[in-house]
């Protein structure tokens, strides 16, 4: 996702299957660390894969959406961390808030060619990032975000998957430029 050449190529690949059509930018990092240990490297390893390679696969999907002029779908995958901030991940928060903005930009610029742009924010998600990665799921941060969540378990990422299926598909063929937030109701409490 930091490799411009490498999402021109990714998507060039496409074409041998007809083209790009649905292009979701899913690849993202998480780092939890204070404010102040914040590295210039660290920030721009977050910010190069959260935020560019959201910038620049979308501009490389669309160059071919509109090439075809066919339309299509973006979808960033963000998170409810982009939604609102939170003092212990700042840097996280700005790459993912960068990625909201962005989503709201593109469909207004893309829209007169036909190509829908929107985001999801999942909340916490049982992945190998909040597992693994940052454990969160199944510690006491993680019993305390699940209090906050109204549906009372952590999303699967089935959860997420299903939200792009439905934005890719016609039956959102007039949704663009918004947010769907994918997280049991937690934002919707605090």
């Amino acid at each position: 996702m930091t490799d411009t050449n490498d999402l021109e190529a990714a998507v060039d690949a496409a074409e041998e299957f007809g083209g790009v059509e649905i292009m979701v930018n899913n690849a993202g990092v998480f780092r939890d660390e204070e404010f102040l240990d914040v590295t210039e490297e660290d920030y721009y390893q977050l910010m190069d894969i959260n935020s560019k390679g959201v910038f620049f696969g979308s501009q490389a999907a669309a160059k071919r959406m509109t090439n075809r002029d066919r339309g299509g779908s973006i979808i960033n995958i963000s998170s409810v961390a982009g939604l609102e901030g939170s003092g212990e991940y700042v840097t996280y928060c700005a790459s993912k808030g960068a990625v909201r903005l962005m989503t709201y930009a593109l469909a207004s610029t893309l829209g007169p060619d036909g190509i829908r742009v929107n985001a999801i924010h999942p909340g916490i998600i049982e992945t190998t990032m909040t597992t693994e990665d940052v454990p969160i799921v199944g510690t006491d941060l993680g019993d305390q975000f699940l209090e906050t969540v109204p549906l009372r378990r952590n999303g699967q990422p089935e959860d997420v998957a299903d939200t792009a299926v439905l934005l890719s598909s016609d039956l959102a063929s007039y949704v663009s430029g918004t947010s769907f937030v994918v997280d049991g109701g937690m934002t919707n409490t605090q």
